[in-house]
């Protein structure tokens, strides 16, 4: 017999309706793939989205006609817009967390439960840190070439400097707030 056979046996059954928890359960495990596929795009296209308004923001291109074009102003939105990811990225991850909080608390004797409650305490404690990580990063590299052309572009250092300043508070604000959420979620029990 198999290990996973003999585990699902020697456990009290949940009570099946004609096998309507299996089907729930088939459908909200492709329901996670497909999060969990989301949230893959999205921090792809994160990475792309910002790429692309670091570097034509830190472009500048004199026209025939002698008028300049200068990118300045994506570079004020890349944080921004690494932010905006974030959120998204954060919101697919809640509900791939939610969806196995679901399978711990009301399937706790299932294999499924059982494998979700093992989860709990071995999560990945490292891919928590790569978004806030690298907004940050596309935070310093705006910063740092904004900074570089405030004499040029006429910008004020203050305002610059504000704009660091709450970008940063964004990000960590993001971050905090959907590290308690999920702490939250983790610490949800069995009915």
């Amino acid at each position: 017999m198999e290990p996973s056979l003999q585990l699902r046996q020697s456990q009290p059954e949940v009570a099946t309706q004609d096998g309507k928890e299996s089907r729930f359960l088939r459908v909200l495990h492709e329901e996670k793939l497909r999060s969990q596929e989301r949230r893959h795009a999205l921090i792809t296209r994160k990475l792309s989205w910002v790429t692309g308004l670091l570097a034509v923001g830190s472009i500048r291109i004199e026209f025939v006609d002698g008028q300049p074009f200068s990118g300045l102003i994506l570079l004020y939105l890349a944080p921004i817009a690494a932010a905006v990811f974030d959120l998204y990225i954060y919101g697919e991850n809640f509900g791939i967390k939610r969806m196995g909080v679901f399978v711990r608390t009301r399937f706790p004797n299932d294999i499924e439960g059982i494998w979700e409650t093992f989860l709990v305490d071995k999560r990945d404690r490292f891919s928590r840190y790569a978004l806030p990580i690298s907004s940050a990063i596309i935070l310093v590299a705006a910063a740092t070439f904004l900074l570089s052309k405030t004499n040029e572009a006429r910008q004020s250092i203050t305002f610059v400097g504000a704009w660091i300043c709450v970008s940063a508070i964004m990000i960590a604000a993001i971050y905090i707030l959907s590290g308690k959420a999920l702490a939250q979620l983790d610490r949800q029990k069995a009915d």
